[in-house]
C-alpha cells in the first residue's frame, strides 16, 4: 500500500513538473526599429510565441542589458493580458555561443599544437640518437685491447661525424619549426583572447506572466529608452572654386553600446529630447474681475481652476472711453 501510495506521489510530481516546464518558454526577440537622440535612444523589438489557456510564463530573450526599466512599454495580441513582468541581465547564455572567428581560431591552435607535439617527440627522438651515438662511438674506440687500427678508427670517425651532422642539422630544423610554432600559437591564442572579450556579451531578459483566454499565437512588441547610445551631426564643406557654389554636405555619426546588432534596422535620428516631459509643468493661473467705480468687489471672478497651482492674480480695470464730440 505504501508503495502504491509512494508511487502515485511520485508520478503526480513528474506530471507537475511537466506540466510547469512546458509553461515556461524562452522567445528570441527581434529588433526592429531604433529612433536615436542626441543623447540615448528607443528601442522596438518584436517576438511571437504559442500561448496555452490560462497562465503563461515566458522569457524573451536578446534585448539591451542597458535600459531604463521604468520605460519599458509591453503590448500583446490577441486579448493576452499581461499580468506582471521583470527584467533581469544574462551573464551567462551569450557566452557560450562560439562566433565563427573564434572557431576558425580554435581550429588553428588545434592544427600547431598537433604540430608542435609531433616536433616535442623528434627532438626528443633525436636528443636520444645523439646521446646513443656519442656512448656507442667512445664506448668502440675505448673497448678494444689492442686499440683500433688507424683505418678503422678513421670510419668510426667519419661515420660519427657525418651520422652527428645529420642529427644535429635535424635538430637545429626542429628547434626552427617548433620556434616559429610557438610564435604562431602565441598569436593566435591573443587573438582569440580578444575576440572571446568581444563576443562575451550580456543579454537582457524580460519575465512576462500571461493570461490567455484560449490557446493562441500572440505577438508582442516591447520598446525602450537606453542611454547608451547618441548622435551628433557633421558637416562635410567642399569648394572646388570661387565662381561655383560652396557644396554642404550633413551627416551624422551614430555611437552605441546597447550590446545589439543594429545591421538591417530602420534607424532614424532624432533631435528631440526624451528626458523632457517627465515633470508635469507649473501654470500660473490669472483670474480676471470686473472693477465699477464705487462698486469694489461687484461682479469679482474669483476661484480656483481645478489640477492648476495658483501663484499670482490681478485686477483689471473697466476705462470708459471718452468720445470727443
Amino acid at each position: 500500500m505504501k508503495k502504491n501510495v509512494l508511487g502515485i506521489i511520485c508520478l503526480s510530481l513528474c506530471i507537475s513538473t511537466s506540466l510547469f516546464a512546458d509553461d515556461k518558454k524562452t522567445i528570441k526577440s527581434k529588433l526592429d526599429a531604433v529612433t536615436v537622440f542626441f543623447q540615448g535612444a528607443e528601442l522596438n523589438h518584436s517576438a511571437s510565441g504559442t500561448l496555452s489557456r490560462g497562465e503563461n510564463e515566458i522569457y524573451i530573450e536578446g534585448l539591451s542589458p542597458n535600459i531604463d526599466v521604468n520605460s519599458l512599454k509591453i503590448k500583446a495580441s490577441n486579448s493576452v493580458i499581461i499580468s506582471s513582468y521583470e527584467f533581469s541581465v544574462d551573464y551567462l547564455s551569450e557566452s557560450k555561443v562560439v562566433s565563427p572567428a573564434s572557431k576558425r581560431l580554435l581550429d588553428s591552435i588545434d592544427f600547431y599544437q598537433k604540430k608542435v607535439e609531433q616536433l616535442n617527440t623528434d627532438i626528443t627522438v633525436t636528443n636520444n640518437l645523439i646521446s646513443l651515438l656519442q656512448k656507442g662511438t667512445d664506448k668502440n674506440v675505448a673497448g678494444s685491447e689492442n686499440g683500433l687500427g688507424i683505418d678503422e678508427l678513421v670510419k668510426t670517425m667519419d661515420y660519427y661525424k657525418t651520422k652527428s651532422t645529420e642529427l644535429q642539422l635535424t635538430q637545429s630544423d626542429n628547434n626552427k619549426k617548433k620556434k616559429t610554432y610557438d610564435e604562431a600559437l602565441s598569436r593566435l591564442r591573443n587573438q582569440l583572447s580578444q575576440e572571446t572579450t568581444k563576443n562575451n556579451k550580456t543579454s537582457g531578459v524580460l519575465k512576462l506572466t500571461l493570461a490567455a483566454p484560449v490557446a493562441t499565437a500572440s505577438n508582442f512588441t516591447i520598446s525602450y529608452y537606453t542611454s547608451a547610445a547618441n548622435w551628433v551631426p557633421y558637416y562635410d564643406i567642399t569648394v572646388v572654386s570661387t565662381d561655383k557654389p560652396i557644396t554642404i554636405a550633413a551627416k551624422s555619426k551614430v555611437r552605441q553600446t546597447t550590446g545589439l546588432d543594429w545591421e538591417k534596422v530602420k534607424l532614424t535620428l532624432s533631435t528631440a529630447t526624451p528626458s523632457n516631459g517627465k515633470t508635469a509643468p507649473l501654470f500660473s493661473a490669472w483670474f480676471l474681475k470686473e472693477y465699477t467705480y464705487g462698486q469694489v468687489g461687484i461682479n469679482q471672478l474669483s476661484g480656483r481652476v481645478a489640477g492648476l497651482a495658483v501663484q499670482n492674480s490681478y485686477s483689471f480695470s473697466m476705462i470708459n472711453p471718452i468720445l470727443n464730440s
